[in-house]
């Protein structure tokens, strides 16, 4: 099915063991990834943007693109890292 931009906008949440993730998708293209494992918070911004496979390129301050495989149902995106060979769980983001 193909994926539409509008569909990505918003805030979204995942926790994954003691690790916490915000990532903020704005309609300009704009994001925000915010990072904490209890001790040492982070924080990037950049741009991004979703092509029709639900692939998620996010450009991140000169700092390199994470990609990732995204599978949205509804309010829920499963966020697979591209490149990641060890057969990780995705991250389980939660739209606010």
């Amino acid at each position: 099915a193909t994926v539409k931009k509008e569909q990505y906008v918003g805030s979204w949440n995942a926790q994954r063991e003691d690790s916490k993730f915000n990532m903020q998708l704005n309609d300009n293209d704009e994001f925000f990834w915010n990072y904490s494992d209890g001790k040492t918070p982070q924080a990037v911004r950049g741009v991004g943007g979703v092509d029709e496979d639900g692939v998620l390129a996010l450009e991140m301050n000169d700092s390199g693109v994470m990609l990732a495989q995204t599978i949205l149902d509804g309010s829920t995106m499963n966020f697979y890292m591209l490149g990641d060979d060890q057969g990780t769980p995705p991250l389980k983001f939660t739209k606010k």
